[in-house]
């Protein structure tokens, strides 16, 4: 197959693309361009519909693009078309990241976390040596929780199959293992990320 350049104007999205992309995505894929230019061209037919690339072309232009490499296939019925766009999505998601590599190469990049798709502060996690890995889990959530009491009439409630208002106040188990109604006080402590009480 043939790549040439085209005109973005002379191009247009596909109304089928199954591939949603989100503002994130195309800032990344604006990232790319912006550090390596066109890396792979946009596969479209004659009459210039995007099958592979619509995100490439939406990035194209918002930046202000005129034009862009193309590979063009000619002659594919509708049914194929569709066909092309769900294999090229399809095979892509089957791959995974070997983490052993990634890991080395990250290694290599020395701390240049720059990287169009990545979150530069996961990166550095991913590396993190053990020690420094035990440091960020151990200071996760170090907020001390009070513990406090509610009356068990203050608990969560829902409603019951009857209609009847009941208090959501799990049974408890007792010295000898059965599951015995509540005490009246129910101990909790609020979790210091998102205020939620939990129920003890």
């Amino acid at each position: 197959m043939l790549v040439v350049q085209k005109r973005l104007d002379e191009l247009h999205k596909t109304k089928v693309n199954i591939r949603r992309h989100s503002d994130k995505q195309l800032k990344e894929y604006m990232r790319s361009l912006e550090m390596f230019g066109q890396i792979r061209p946009m596969v479209v037919t004659e009459d210039g519909e995007i099958l592979v690339g619509n995100g490439m072309y939406d990035a194209m232009k918002a930046m202000g693009w005129d034009q862009a490499d193309v590979c063009i296939v000619s002659g594919l019925t509708a049914a194929e078309k569709k066909k092309l766009m769900l294999a090229d999505n399809k095979v892509y998601e089957m791959g995974f990241t070997d983490v052993g590599v990634l890991d080395s190469i990250l290694l290599d990049l020395g701390g240049d976390f720059d990287i169009p798709g990545y979150d530069a502060e996961l990166l550095e996690a991913i590396i993190a040596t053990p020690q420094e890995a035990t440091i960020q889990v151990t200071e996760y959530g170090t907020a001390t929780p009070e513990v406090a009491t509610t009356p068990v009439a203050d608990a969560p409630k829902y409603q019951h199959e009857t209609g009847q208002e009941q208090v959501y106040a799990p049974p408890v188990r007792s010295e000898g293992g059965a599951f015995v109604a509540p005490p009246e006080e129910r101990k909790y402590i609020t979790c210091p990320h998102c205020g939620e009480k939990i129920w003890l």
